[in-house]
């Protein structure tokens, strides 16, 4: 099997297994583009971020399976405080 790394715009995806997903610790950690594929997915970004499933603290991780139009899946990763 070959992976194939590549960085897009989150809304920029087409056609991906997994797409990789930046946010900074604390409410407003987005970033750009992020909320386009929050809308994408049913808000189910920011309802992982409101239920405390996700905090955006350095090397957090949390999978979700969805459909999108552009990924299979997303991970958001953990960037830590935005400074």
């Amino acid at each position: 099997a070959r992976m194939k790394i590549r960085g897009v715009r989150p809304h920029g995806a087409k056609g991906v297994d997994l797409l990789g997903v930046g946010a900074f610790e604390g409410s407003g950690g987005w970033l750009d583009g992020s909320l386009t594929l929050d809308k994408v997915s049913k808000e189910k970004l920011s309802k992982a971020i409101a239920g405390k499933k996700f905090s955006g603290k350095a090397g957090e991780t949390f999978f979700l399976p969805v459909v999108t139009p552009g990924a299979a899946a997303i991970l958001l990763v953990g960037l830590g405080k935005r400074d």
